[in-house]
């Protein structure tokens, strides 16, 4: 649900980021996370703006973990959260958050990608030693074992899922 939406100063804004932890920079907004000792919310900045207005969402869960944050098509976001066992996807033009549990109990999903060839979601899930796959519009996660605990991933053009473990290793998934 939309908190709050109002327009920084230049100056203001830079004295606010500085509490402020750095998420990614998506399309044409930067998107923030306010660090865990002060409240959960989510940031909205757009960066093509010298007077930016700044939009906040409170999180349904707290953030314990967040690593990576994402966009798909419709410039929704996702982000993985390795202390709550989730993927949430936050759609701002309707304030809606949906949040997926992924179904192993050890699992701590560490990073997040899109694929730009299906929509789907891919993760790394270092607690289970897997990689996850979320198909938002049919709310299946399916996960593959691999031999190291994964750390973060990428999904290529064409589809394919490189990961990087924690011994140092990159694997290819498929």
């Amino acid at each position: 649900m939309l908190k709050s939406s109002f327009r920084l100063s230049h100056n203001i804004i830079l004295f606010s980021l500085q509490i402020l932890l750095l998420i990614g920079v998506v399309m044409s907004s930067v998107y923030f996370v306010l660090k865990p000792d002060f409240l959960n919310y989510a940031f909205a900045i757009p960066t093509d703006q010298v007077t930016a207005v700044l939009s906040t969402w409170a999180l349904p869960t707290y953030p314990k973990g967040i690593s990576d944050i994402i966009s798909d098509f419709a410039s929704n976001m996702f982000y993985s959260d390795s202390g709550a066992n989730k993927i949430v996807r936050l759609e701002p033009t309707t304030n809606m958050i949906t949040e997926w549990t992924l179904p192993d109990n050890s699992s701590k999903p560490v990073g997040i990608a899109f694929d730009s060839t299906t929509g789907n979601i891919y993760f790394a899930d270092s607690g289970a030693n897997k990689i996850g796959r979320l198909v938002p519009t049919t709310n299946v996660i399916t996960e593959w074992n691999i031999d190291k605990s994964p750390l973060a991933l990428s999904v290529t053009p064409g589809g394919s899922i490189y990961y990087i473990d924690d011994v140092g290793g990159m694997g290819r998934l498929g």
